[in-house]
């Protein structure tokens, strides 16, 4: 099976070349295009964490006011430092891609500033197929990207609570743990408390919860109805994410403390089990947590309505 592949496409003829294109889409090779090099470095400067590698043209623009073809190279050396710059952040492989008879044949003045390997045909079929295959080659040896495509629903979800976009590489990072058998249950409970959080933001929960000691477990006794001081008035969520949603904090709270009373002694026995099944099976359930918590505010955002849900337990001195 192919895994999806995201790119940078430089080429100021890019929009009109639509069987490179339809070459692209074949090859599940998704891009974003551009004509000049500012804008394309700005773009990468933004979002090079989601991007595999740069397919550029040998002649393209400097910048969108230019009108006339660099051909001196500069544009390509240009994006090239630029890429440069993000080594220590991502290192990004770049492809060249001209049909250029002068790039072709590597007469072109940027041989003169700078080595190139390989300089792919783009008026050749057989080219183009192994341009493809070189840049999922990329994205076969690229662990982040394995577990952005094996997971692309989740990181597309988190993306429609703006608390949980800043989490995208925390989710990675958990994620990742479960092919490298590491624990990584403190990071889970730190987006699981931006879920409480934008949940109390919409009142599904009561507002003052994320101001009270020890707040995060009382959530999901909040939702079992066990609380002492808050207690929905009916079945807010469904009983089995309430129910797993309890037994995922019960274990990563033991697991994120390897000192004091622990109940579960989850450290203890992660470092006696080495099977990770165990991890994998929290992760799993943290997931189909956060994608119905995720649907459920964007369904549940009226305040008022929310409000009713739930009331202040009263307590009676006998």
């Amino acid at each position: 099976m192919i895994n999806n592949a995201k790119i940078i496409w430089i080429d100021d003829e890019h929009s009109s070349l639509e069987y490179i294109s339809l070459k692209f889409e074949d090859a599940k090779i998704e891009y974003e295009g551009f004509e000049d090099a500012e804008q394309a470095i700005q773009y990468l400067k933004r979002n090079y964490d989601e991007i595999d590698a740069l397919v550029i043209d040998g002649n393209f623009f400097l910048d969108n006011e230019d009108v006339d073809i660099d051909s001196t190279g500069k544009a390509l050396l240009r994006v090239q430092d630029c890429l440069q710059e993000l080594k220590h952040k991502k290192e990004i492989p770049h492809f060249v891609l001209s049909g250029q008879f002068n790039f072709r044949n590597r007469n072109a003045a940027i041989f003169q500033l700078k080595e190139i390997d390989k300089v792919f045909d783009k008026l050749d079929a057989k080219d183009l197929d192994e341009l493809c295959l070189a840049i999922h080659d990329v994205v076969l040896t690229d662990t982040d990207r394995q577990i952005l495509n094996k997971f692309k629903e989740t990181f597309e979800v988190i993306q429609k609570v703006d608390k949980l976009k800043k989490h995208k590489n925390t989710l990675l990072t958990i994620l990742k743990g479960i092919e490298a058998n590491e624990i990584y249950y403190n990071e889970i409970r730190k987006v699981l408390e931006t879920v409480f959080v934008t949940l109390a933001s919409f009142a599904i929960i009561p507002e003052d919860f994320p101001n009270q000691q020890g707040w995060i477990n009382g959530i999901s006794k909040f939702f079992l109805k066990q609380h002492n001081d808050y207690k929905p008035k009916s079945e807010i969520i469904h009983p089995i994410i309430a129910t797993t949603l309890r037994n995922v904090l019960q274990i990563t709270q033991d697991g994120s403390h390897n000192e004091g009373t622990l109940k579960l002694r989850s450290d203890d026995y992660h470092k006696n089990n080495k099977t990770g099944f165990l991890y994998q099976s929290v992760c799993y359930a943290f997931l189909e947590i956060l994608h119905y918590f995720i649907t459920y505010i964007q369904n549940n955002q009226n305040k008022e309505i929310n409000k009713r849900k739930w009331a202040k337990s009263t307590r009676y001195k006998k």
